[in-house]
Parts: C-alpha cells; sequence; structure tokens
C-alpha cells in the first residue's frame, strides 16, 4: 500500500473498523513491520523521505498479547536487544512486560504521576491544546525514560531499540517525533508518522478503546472530548512541537536542558541517526 493510500486509511474515524484486507495490507506496507499479531509497530527509518537509518528505531504498542513466536522476531530478525518501556507502573502491573530471549527490557518510572486528563481539555480546539499541553508533560516527567533512550544512541550507535508505551501513540508518539525532528523530518513526515497509529492500533483498537473508557468511568465514545482523547490527528504532534520550540527553544534545547546531554552528545546522536 502506498503513502497516500496510508494517510487516506489512517483518516478513518478511530470509532470504526477497518476493513480487514486493508488492515492486513496496510500493516504489512512500511513503515509497518509485518510481525503477525504485531501492535502498532514500525520503523521509524521507514518514512518517506528518510531522515533515519532503516532498521534502527523502532516503536510499538505494548507486547503483552502478542504471541511469544512474534516477540522472539524482535531479537532474531531485527536485531533488536534492548526495549524501552515507557509505561508506568500500574500499566506494567497489569500487563507485565514480556522476557524475550536475547532482549532486556529497559524501564525507569516518571518523575511524578501524570496530572489527571479531563475530557473537557481535549473537547476544546478540537483537542490540539490538550495534546499540548499533555505531550509537554510527557516530555517534562519521562525525561529520565527519555534520556536512556538518547544514551543508547550515543554508546550503541549501531545497535537496534525498539520503544513503546501502551497503544504506541502518546508517550512513543511523543520521542518519535523528538527524534524525528532532531532528525530534520519536516513537519509532514513527523504528522503522517503519528496518524499512522491510527492503523497500527487497529487490531487492539477494541479493547484499548475499552480500556480509555474505563479510565474515565465508563464514558461513552461520544461524551465530548472523548473521541479527539483517542484520535490520531497529525496536528496533535505538530502542536507538540511548537510547545518544544516555545518552552525550550526546539529539540536540541529540550535533549540539553530537560535530557542533559551535552552539545558533542546531541550531535552525536544526530549522527548516528541520519540516513
Amino acid at each position: 500500500m502506498d503513502r497516500e493510500a496510508l494517510a487516506q486509511l489512517a483518516a478513518t474515524d478511530i470509532h470504526a473498523a477497518l476493513p480487514p484486507e486493508d488492515a492486513e495490507k496496510a500493516l504489512s506496507s512500511p513503515p509497518f513491520i509485518p510481525i503477525p499479531s504485531a501492535l502498532n509497530l514500525r520503523d521509524l527509518g521507514l518514512a518517506a523521505p528518510a531522515t533515519i537509518k532503516p532498521g534502527l528505531i523502532f516503536r510499538s504498542g505494548a507486547l503483552t498479547t502478542w504471541p511469544a513466536s512474534s516477540r522472539a522476531l524482535l531479537f532474531s530478525q531485527y536485531g533488536i536487544k534492548t526495549i524501552f518501556d515507557l509505561r508506568h507502573e500500574r500499566e506494567r502491573t497489569r500487563m507485565p512486560s514480556p522476557e524475550i530471549a536475547g532482549i532486556e527490557t529497559v524501564w525507569l518510572p516518571p518523575t511524578t504521576a501524570p496530572s489527571p486528563l479531563t475530557l473537557e481539555k481535549f473537547a476544546a480546539n478540537g483537542g490540539v491544546d490538550g495534546f499540548a499541553d499533555m505531550y509537554e508533560e510527557v516530555a517534562t516527567i519521562y525525561a529520565p525514560a527519555f534520556a536512556r533512550v538518547f544514551a543508547h544512541i550515543v554508546a550503541r550507535p549501531r545497535e537496534p531499540l525498539l520503544f513503546h508505551c501502551t497503544a504506541g501513540k502518546d508517550r512513543t508518539g511523543t520521542l518519535a517525533a523528538l527524534i524525528e525532528r532532531l532528525a530534520g523530518a519536516a513537519d509532514d513526515v513527523v504528522a503522517a508518522d503519528y496518524a499512522l497509529t491510527r492503523i497500527g492500533v487497529e487490531p487492539g483498537r477494541e479493547m484499548l478503546t475499552g480500556i480509555l473508557q474505563s479510565a474515565f468511568g465508563g464514558v461513552g465514545i461520544e461524551t465530548p472530548g472523548f473521541k479527539e482523547l483517542s484520535s490520531c490527528e497529525g496536528g496533535y504532534v505538530l502542536a507538540f512541537l511548537r510547545r518544544v520550540e516555545e518552552r525550550w527553544g526546539g529539540v536540541e534545547g529540550y535533549l540539553k536542558g530537560v535530557l542533559g546531554l551535552t552539545g558533542e552528545e546531541v550531535e552525536m546522536v544526530k549522527r548516528n541517526i541520519a540516513a
């Protein structure tokens, strides 16, 4: 499936099922990685135009529901030796990280508990302001975990890595956007990658929607703000990148000021991920 067709499919309402044949074809097309039952698994290096080395940085949703045979392929076929789990402790307790031969899972807790979300905030301005605020907080409280990912890129430039949260959308999307922008990806490339989460979560869409509904006391999908919060519009992540520019002077400023990287380390990351 070509990029235009993927983009059209990604525009499907999150609460409507994708046609099974279209979903299967899309999930077998780059930048998706065709591992059976994988949730939202993609290679950041397969975006077009490419700014990141292919086969180096992977993103996904939680691995708990994957069969063991699929998880094993991350090491045996793609050479991944380190997985960074961006979930909080409650999520890890409910759905523990699986053990995968040859792979180390790294987890660091957020510095503080995330602020409570309100659907009212996402009902306003099409959800853009709510996402900008949420992703700015993610970039702040998950700084220790993000810093470990960048440290890996500095220290092990040829060793593939994967990072994930639960759906592979918010915390994963925040980190992916930072990496992509540092690599020089344009707005349309970053936005398109973010929007592909709509396709990537299709195998677990009903489960993930149910989890999110339960988090808000069992609200209906038509509750104001719920559709926005569960959607994957590219404008959400671009609003976050604008916030990064406003608060930290750009991604490089964030890496230095929040994650503690030196200027030399930032340049090393850029060289190590460059396509």
